[in-house]
Parts: C-alpha cells; sequence; structure tokens
C-alpha cells in the first residue's frame, strides 16, 4: 500500500535532482555516492531524507540491482525535465550575454534532414541572421526524449501510437510513404517487376529490428501477403545505397529521401505500389505556457511552407 503523499508542497534541492539521476543510471548507491563525491552513508541520508520529506519509497534493492518504484520513475521524470530547463535557461543566458543571439535547437529524422529541414534553415536565417541554430539528427525515439528532456526545441518526425501527446503540440506536415528502391548502377534497374512478390528472391536491405520504420515494413509485407527470407538490417543510409548499387539487392526508403537519391542518379524507385506508409511528419515542440520568440517563428515558418496541411 502507498503512503499518503504529503499536503504541502515539496522543494527538492539539487543534491536531490543529482542523487535521483544518478542512481536511475548507476543502480547501485556506493557507485551513485562516488560520482557525486560523497560518502555512501551520505547518500543513503540524503535518499532517505529525500523520501520521508515526499512520504514514499523512490528505490528498492533487488539482485539486479537498485531500482525506482513507479513514483521514483515519476520523481526521475521531473528530475530530468528540471536538469533540461535549467541547462536550456543557462545556454540561452550564454549565448545572449557573449554572442547577443538566441538558440533554436532542432532534431531531425534522415528522411527530413534532405527535404524539410534545408527550406525551413533557409527562411529562419532570412528572419533572423542572428539566430544560434543547432541540428541533430537521430533516431526518432531518441529525438523525442531529447524533446521531452528539453535539450531540444523542435523535432521533425513521425507520429506514432505510442508517443504520448499530452505535453506535445503538433504540427502535421505530409504522409511518408514507403518507396521500394534498388541501386542505379544494379542490373535490378533494368528489370520491370510488377509486384513485391516478384523481389522476394531477391535479398533485402531494411532498418534494424525495434524501430517504427522497421514495424512499417513489417506491415507492408503482412498486407502484401508475401515476406523476403533473405534480409539485412541496416540503418546505415550511405552504407545501402553503396550495396545496392554493387548488387542486385533491394531496399526500402522514405518517398522524399528516394527521390532526392534517384534525382542524383543513385537508386532507381521501383514502379511498384508498395501499399506501406512511414506514416505522418509532423513538427513536434513541447506545450508551454509562454512559447519562446525563435519557436514561434519556426511554426510560423512550417505554416508557410505546408499552407495545405498545416492548419
Amino acid at each position: 500500500m502507498i503512503e499518503a503523499l504529503p499536503s504541502t508542497p515539496l522543494f527538492i534541492k539539487k543534491r536531490h535532482v543529482e542523487l535521483l539521476l544518478a542512481l536511475h543510471e548507476t543502480q547501485h548507491l556506493g557507485r551513485t555516492a562516488d560520482r557525486l563525491h560523497m560518502s555512501q552513508p551520505a547518500a543513503s541520508k540524503a535518499l532517505a531524507q529525500l523520501e520521508e520529506q515526499i512520504g514514499v519509497s523512490l528505490f528498492l534493492r533487488t539482485p539486479y540491482g537498485t531500482k525506482p518504484t513507479p513514483l521514483g520513475m515519476l520523481l526521475i521524470a521531473y528530475a530530468k525535465n528540471l536538469t533540461g530547463s535549467a541547462q536550456r535557461i543557462g545556454d540561452e543566458i550564454h549565448a545572449l550575454l557573449t554572442l547577443n543571439k538566441r538558440m533554436l535547437r532542432i532534431g531531425v529524422l534522415p528522411s527530413s534532414s534532405v527535404h524539410t529541414l534545408p527550406k525551413l534553415i533557409s527562411r529562419l536565417i532570412e528572419y533572423d541572421a542572428g539566430l544560434d541554430i543547432t541540428i541533430f539528427e537521430g533516431t526518432l525515439h531518441v529525438l523525442v526524449e531529447k524533446l521531452e528532456r528539453e535539450e531540444l526545441d523542435l523535432v521533425i518526425g513521425r507520429v506514432y501510437d505510442a508517443l504520448h501527446r499530452n505535453w506535445i503540440d503538433e504540427l502535421f506536415l505530409y504522409d511518408e510513404p514507403v518507396a521500394i528502391v534498388c541501386g542505379a548502377q544494379s542490373k535490378l534497374a533494368r528489370r520491370t517487376p510488377k509486384s513485391l512478390q516478384d523481389l522476394i528472391p531477391y535479398r533485402w536491405i531494411v532498418p534494424i529490428g525495434g524501430t517504427v520504420q522497421r514495424d512499417c515494413v513489417e506491415e507492408m509485407f503482412d498486407r502484401a501477403r508475401v515476406r523476403p527470407s533473405d534480409v539485412i538490417e541496416s540503418n546505415a543510409l550511405l552504407t545501402n545505397i553503396s550495396l545496392i548499387n554493387q548488387y542486385d539487392w533491394v531496399s526500402v526508403l522514405p518517398q522524399s529521401l528516394a527521390r532526392y537519391y534517384e534525382a542524383k542518379k543513385l537508386v532507381k524507385t521501383m514502379s511498384i505500389k508498395s501499399g506501406g506508409n512511414f506514416g505522418a511528419i509532423s513538427l513536434l515542440y513541447r506545450k508551454q505556457v509562454v512559447v519562446p520568440s525563435q519557436i514561434q517563428l519556426a511554426v510560423q515558418i512550417i505554416h508557410d511552407l505546408f499552407p495545405a496541411t498545416c492548419q
């Protein structure tokens, strides 16, 4: 049974925030104490004080390490947000005082990095040449985690079912169909397969397991009732393009990315209706009482770039 939570407001000290995050990462009180340059008894006492203040246990000792309770995980999430906000404020102040600039940190998927992002960056610089822009490319899960921790201000990425949207504002940009591609220099580029079934005998390069993109590809195969037996999992885009040009292999790309590399004569898009879709590409940003002006500017530019879909 969970003890009653205190009715008075909680005031968590900086050392408690550091302790929560370090213990969650190390799962060991001794290693946590070493990381924070304090004795283990002092770390244990600080944790006990925090648990006493809150009125619940935050961690449990198990054979697999010190694990957070459900309420411990909730407090850890808030601690991550606090550190992200503090870092953001510090970076903003430094940029303003030393560089007379404002900051905008943008996370992007590889497919959007050649399609949407260049247009956004060009417009941002036109409107605010003093804006200090940082671009981080990564997988969707990593980008969303960074956005939640306030390490990013915007993410151009896909919205998926497991994404908790209560803290996110979202602008839909466009859908991203699955394109079936081969190397422009391969023998397969001179053939005309008529369906996915015709390509099943070939080796396929597909996204790595456990990713949103891979789930979309699996759904595509399920709908077509086909499944290649010879598969390589890879998220190394340039390596994939090199391989499909060396061999008669097949791969999948977001349609915008396939068009980009086809224009550079590196891939050929098969004239096959895949029936697959990598999902909706959206602009994601945190809900805030006061939205910083640089984020407002980026949102307005996106509205201008995608007037038919941004509502």
